[in-house]
């Protein structure tokens, strides 16, 4: 498999150089072709790492974990490991179960890495998601930063240094700059971290920097307890706060137009309620930091006034359980094809947007209270988990872990990203027996036409979040981005007012007939939370949804097309087919709107796209 996809990708970047695809069709395909390639990587990669490390297998009722700056123990020395690859988090975890030291050392970790960290060790705590990075080092609780690969900030050597704090590279796609001593011995490195002659290293042995990450932590702890924290105490925020000059420039490059300035005016006079506000919608870019004309470290203020919140806020989150089993697929495979479980609502990517653990959390509750399955990854998994309501409960506190009706699902990092995928072609494969090798066209096409799942990828910011989106594209599964994702520049959206190009095939009688128009958007953007969710309820109907099924679906489109937007959609008579996909308790409602359309009832095909799938 790896050398399959090495060798696709290799292909397909070629046909980037100048002079070589011309078709936006024929382009198209080749960037899901590499999305599936990813996909497939990712699979292969988790698989690895369960097997070597012993993570969770499939495990329906695995443990909470603590999640939040509140959580580390600041008495003890503290290592934080940032990126997606945990093979040197793994080797801190080896050395101090080991050394018989799990106690003596906190281990905490931020992104994708701090996921798979948990899955090692359940002892492990994960501070949030990645736009937490500079905020956490800013706390000056770290000790050790090390790092591995991937969502890894360029400048946080240059944070870590003002707080004391060293920072270990461990991959050579990530060197900063750093002096290689890879071949150096581990007491030699360590006495240079810990007297200061070196502020970071590069150590490409993992098992090394292992090592060297824990002694060192261990001797630094001392002289950073004695610094308490790294935050600033109210009489230095006044004092940065009165070097303002109102020039707006941080206002001008902050891409959420945080309206810094007047905060500053607040602070100046002791004011800090403003700051602790704008915490949520703060995405830690630190932007305004290097525009700032009169050198105010902004982030570092804004950060120091709400520091209950910077310190001492504590969520928690599901530690990722991996793979859905066969026996858990062989339940919900059903339901799921005819639509009496409305559907799979999959949270991923990066979540780096203002408001992102409130809105995914808000996301997630309306469809887990309406029975749907939601799964979640990565960085959106822990804003999940950041987030508590009136009662200080998380919806990790609130909803089970099985993958079935109800149920809030957390798979683990990025890389398990490929277990939801899995989950669509299972169903595929296990309820409607449709053979996996050599077969990917087959399987797609059931999924697109049969499994109501939809991707949601609330704040994209990496590469490998857009290939997660693209390859999940390719096996015919909607996915929504949120409003940053317009900066991608491409959707890819179906045309309602030509119903001629949602063509297909009736599988039992071979006749070309017009599909439903569901979904009827693959790659599409939320300006909203609000938008989301009914885009959400609207693609998650299939052209193979059973009476009842639709009924259910429809019911939930006007419900919460009605609940946020406050009417009943305009597009509702192209979703019903007969009578019988009208909810009982709405039939004269929707009749009605239904009499003011040209609505006529229609078939209902056994759906498909490939015509050699035409039962002849």
């Amino acid at each position: 498999g790896v050398e399959y996809a090495k060798n696709e990708i290799f292909h397909l970047t070629s046909s980037l150089h100048a002079g070589m695809e011309g078709s936006y069709l024929d382009r198209e395909s080749k960037a899901m072709h590499a999305g599936l390639m990813d996909n497939l990587l990712m699979e292969i990669g988790d698989i690895t790492q369960i097997a070597t490390y012993n993570f969770p297998k499939g495990v329906i009722d695995v443990p909470l974990v603590q999640l939040g700056p509140g959580t580390v123990d600041k008495k003890k020395p503290v290592i934080t490991c940032i990126g997606h690859n945990v093979m040197p988090a793994a080797e801190v975890i080896s050395y101090l179960e080991d050394m018989d030291l799990m106690d003596d050392v906190e281990v905490c970790g931020i992104c994708c890495t701090a996921h798979d960290m948990a899955r090692r060790n359940k002892n492990v705590k994960i501070v949030g998601n990645l736009s937490k990075q500079l905020k956490f080092i800013g706390t000056g609780i770290s000790d050790v930063v090390m790092l591995d690969e991937q969502c890894v900030r360029e400048d946080i050597i240059d944070v870590a240094r003002n707080y004391g704090t060293v920072v270990i590279a461990t991959n050579d796609k990530v060197c900063l700059g750093l002096d290689d001593r890879t071949g150096d011995s581990v007491e030699a490195i360590v006495e240079d971290l810990a007297t200061g002659k070196a502020e970071g290293v590069l150590i490409l042995d993992a098992v090394t920097a292992g090592h060297v990450a824990v002694q060192t932590a261990q001797r630094l702890s001392e002289t950073r307890k004695k610094r308490d924290t790294g935050l600033l105490s109210s009489k230095e925020i006044k004092e940065w706060a009165g070097k303002c000059t109102s020039c707006e420039a941080c206002l001008r490059t902050c891409p959420v137009d945080i309206h810094i300035s007047d905060f500053m005016k607040d602070a100046k006079e002791g004011n800090f309620a403003s700051f602790v506000d704008a915490k949520e919608l703060c995405v830690g870019c630190m932007r305004c930091d290097y525009a700032c004309e009169t050198g105010i470290p902004i982030t570092h203020v804004m950060d120091s006034a709400a520091r209950n919140y910077t310190e001492n806020y504590v969520g928690n989150v599901r530690m990722g359980r991996g793979p859905i089993t066969d026996v858990e697929i062989r339940n919900v495979g059903r339901p799921l094809v005819f639509g009496e479980i409305p559907g799979i609502v999959v949270f991923a990517g990066c979540s780096n947007v203002p408001n992102s653990e409130r809105e995914i959390a808000v996301m997630a509750e309306e469809f887990l209270k309406r029975n749907f399955i939601v799964v979640t990854t990565g960085c959106a998994a822990m804003s999940l988990g950041s987030y508590k309501d009136e009662e200080g409960k998380t919806l990790y506190d609130k909803y089970p872990g099985e993958f079935d009706a109800g149920g809030l699902t957390n798979l683990g990092s990025c890389v398990s990203n490929a277990h939801a995928l899995g989950a669509a072609i299972k169903v595929a494969h296990i309820f409607a027996k449709r053979p996996l090798r050599g077969n990917f066209e087959e399987v797609a096409d059931y999924i697109h036409n049969r499994v109501g799942v939809v991707a949601v990828v609330w704040g994209t910011y990496s590469q490998k979040a857009h290939a997660i989106c693209t390859g999940l594209a390719r096996w015919g599964i909607p996915v929504l981005y949120g409003p940053s994702g317009m900066g991608y520049t491409r959707l890819l959206v179906g045309r309602k007012d030509k119903p001629e190009t949602f063509k297909g095939f009736d599988a039992r009688s071979g006749d070309e007939v017009i599909l439903d128009m569901c979904p009827d958007e693959l790659i599409t953007i939320a300006e909203n939370m609000e938008e989301a969710i009914v885009k959400i309820a609207r693609n998650v109907m299939r052209p193979n949804d059973g009476a009842k099924g639709r009924v259910i679906k429809i019911s939930h489109y006007m419900d919460i097309h009605k609940k946020y937007f406050g009417t009943v959609p305009d597009d509702l008579h192209l979703y019903i087919r007969n009578e019988k996909d009208i909810p009982i308790t709405m039939k004269d409602e929707v009749m009605a709107i239904l009499e003011k359309t040209d609505w006529v009832e229609k078939a209902i095909p056994d759906p498909t796209m490939v015509e050699r799938l035409v039962r002849k």
